[in-house]
């Protein structure tokens, strides 16, 4: 199962059968996947709190230099200076 599998499925079951003030509890890949989430516009508005034990937050920092070195500048200067789109 790919990465993008897992975020799809956990997107589909905080849609399905997520409250309207859920708390995500992630540990290491699973803190990853819960802070994407809650990045996501259509989601955040139901995440009311997160709790990370040990996120893997560089764990797919290879994928995310290949991502950034193929972007245009504009997507570049809003990964520098932090912003989620």
């Amino acid at each position: 199962m790919e990465f993008r599998h897992w975020m799809e499925n956990s997107e589909a079951v905080l849609e399905a059968v997520g409250a309207e003030n859920n708390i995500l509890v992630g540990s290491s890949m699973g803190g990853w996947i819960s802070l994407l989430l809650a990045s996501r516009s259509k989601l955040k508005q139901k995440i009311k709190a997160l709790v990370l034990i040990a996120p893997a937050l560089n764990f797919l920092r290879p994928f995310y230099q290949q991502i950034y070195a193929n972007s245009g500048e504009n997507v570049r200067r809003s990964l520098d200076n932090g912003e989620v789109s």
